[in-house]
């Protein structure tokens, strides 16, 4: 395979995770995983931690999507190589109120030679901002 055709596959394999979180399907979210996959969230986050092996990010994604009132993610722009993607996302929540809100997040993502994802650390542009929304400072 080619470094391009690496790539496409990587950033389509990135594509495909949004659009499965979108539809809520974890048997497919779960089968672009590597056993050891690891999601970070950083303190400050509504739903912080470190979750390792798929079973644990089954978990710490409910908590995440929960903590959130994420009800979508938009795919702005993808880049990176085959190995490491980087993705400009919005994230669409909801806050307590019923009403609608998004905010940009880079998320940044490892795949492994056989294109699984091993890697999630996202970075959302002003958690505080998000806490207060939220009704959680």
């Amino acid at each position: 395979m080619s470094e391009a055709d690496a790539i496409a596959r990587s950033r389509a394999i990135i594509q495909n995770h949004y659009d499965f979180t979108n539809e809520g399907d974890w048997s497919k979210i779960e089968a672009q995983f590597a056993d050891d996959v690891v999601l970070e969230e950083a303190e400050g986050h509504p739903c912080p931690g470190v979750w390792r092996g798929k079973e644990a990010l089954r978990e710490g994604g409910a908590g995440v999507v929960s903590s959130l009132g994420l009800t979508k993610v938009t795919v702005v722009e993808l880049m990176g190589s085959a190995s490491r993607v980087a993705a400009l996302i919005e994230v669409t929540m909801t806050d307590p109120a019923g009403t609608s809100f998004t905010h940009e997040v880079i998320e940044l993502w490892r795949l492994d030679e056989e294109a699984k994802i091993t890697e999630i650390r996202p970075f959302y542009h002003d958690l505080v901002a998000v806490r207060r929304r939220l009704g959680l400072d």
